[in-house]
Parts: structure tokens; sequence; C-alpha cells
């Protein structure tokens, strides 16, 4: 079973950006952004939610912005 507790890990694959991204994690519950770093064209990036949201929640949005 999953642990509910833990913040999400994943990969972005830059192979479709054309140049390199700003990211940020949007949080849904508050509206407010926090820098994530950056992801290179034709490179992959990794990301950990930063953990519990205003609300309490996991929940995050990566923005990229390039």
């Amino acid at each position: 079973m999953p642990n509910r507790d833990a913040a999400p890990e994943f990969a972005v694959d830059g192979a479709l950006l054309r140049t390199d991204a700003d990211a940020a994690w949007f949080d849904p519950t508050c509206g407010r952004e926090r820098p994530a770093g950056r992801v290179a064209a034709g490179a992959v990036a990794r990301f950990v939610t930063p953990g519990r949201n205003a609300a309490g929640d996991l929940d995050w949005v990566l923005v990229l912005r390039g």
C-alpha cells in the first residue's frame, strides 16, 4: 500500500522542449507559487513535491515556463 504521507517523486522529460524552462510549484489551495528549479531542453529533470500544501494536503501543480 502506498505511503499517503510521502511526497510524490516524478520525472519530467524535456525532450519536447525547445528551450530550457523554469519550474515552479503551484499550491492550488491558496494560489501561491514557489520555485522548483529548471528543466533543460532534451534532458530529464526529477522533482519531489514540496510536502504538504497550505491546506495540509499533498496536492501540487508543477508549472513550466520557458
